[in-house]
C-alpha cells in the first residue's frame, strides 16, 4: 500500500476517533447537567441515575465523582461518600470540595476532631466564598461540640463574613458567646462552691 494512502487512512481513523470522543464528552456533560438540576430539586434518585450515566462514559472526571458524593451525602450513605471522595482525589488533588465533604461526614458521624482537621484543609485550599462560608460554619459546629467555644465563635464570625446569612450567623455568635460566658462563670464559681460546702460542713461539725 502506498505511503500516501496509508497516511490518509490513519488520519481518517484519528478524525473518526476524535469525533466519537467529542460526542461522548458532550453526552456525559449532558447527563451531568441533568443530574445537577435534579439534585437542586431534591430528586436524589434521579440525580444519581444521571450522574451514574455520566461516570459510565467518563470515569476520570473529578467533578462527576464529587457531585455523586454530594448526592450520597444527602442520602446519608457515608461510606459511598468517602469512596467517591478518594476516587475524585486521584484526579483533583487538594480539592477543597473533597475535604469539605469528608469533613461533613465526620460531623455526621460525630468525629469532631477529624472534622476540624479536614475542614481546615478545605479552608486552606479554596478562595470560593460559598465553600469558605460552609467550611467555617461546619468547623464552628465541630469546635462547639468539643466545647472549644472561643474557636467556635471565631469560625461562626468568619462564616458570617463569607456567607449570605450573616444576620442569622450573628445571632448564633451572640448565643454562643453568651453560652461560653455562662460556662466560664460556672468554671470560676465551682471551686468557690466546693470551698463553701467544705467550710459550711466544718462549721456544722
Amino acid at each position: 500500500m502506498p505511503l500516501f494512502i496509508h497516511c490518509t487512512i490513519w488520519l481518517f481513523l484519528c478524525m473518526v476517533c476524535n469525533f466519537f470522543s467529542f460526542l461522548s464528552a458532550q453526552e456525559s456533560e449532558t447527563f451531568y447537567k441533568q443530574s445537577l438540576e435534579q439534585y437542586t430539586l431534591g430528586n436524589y434518585p434521579q440525580a444519581l441515575e444521571m450522574i451514574n450515566r455520566a461516570i459510565s462514559i467518563d470515569s476520570m472526571k473529578a467533578d462527576y465523582r464529587i457531585h455523586r458524593a454530594s448526592i450520597y451525602y444527602s442520602q446519608e450513605k457515608y461510606d459511598l461518600v468517602i469512596r467517591d471522595c478518594y476516587a475524585a482525589g486521584e484526579y483533583s488533588a487538594n480539592d477543597a470540595r473533597i475535604y469539605l465533604l469528608r469533613g461533613k461526614v465526620c460531623m455526621a458521624t460525630k468525629s469532631y476532631g477529624g472534622a476540624i482537621v479536614l475542614l481546615g484543609k478545605a479552608i486552606k485550599n479554596t478562595t470560593d466564598v460559598k465553600l469558605l462560608s460552609e467550611a467555617y460554619f461546619q468547623r464552628g459546629n465541630a469546635y462547639f461540640e468539643m466545647a472549644q467555644y472561643r474557636e467556635a465563635i471565631e469560625d461562626f464570625k468568619s462564616a458570617g463574613q463569607f456567607g449570605e446569612k450573616s444576620v442569622d450567623l450573628l445571632m448564633w455568635v451572640r448565643g454562643f458567646e453568651s453560652l461560653a460566658l455562662r460556662n466560664l462563670l460556672k468554671l470560676l464559681i465551682f471551686p468557690f462552691s466546693l470551698l463553701h460546702v467544705f467550710f459550711h460542713g466544718q462549721c456544722m461539725g
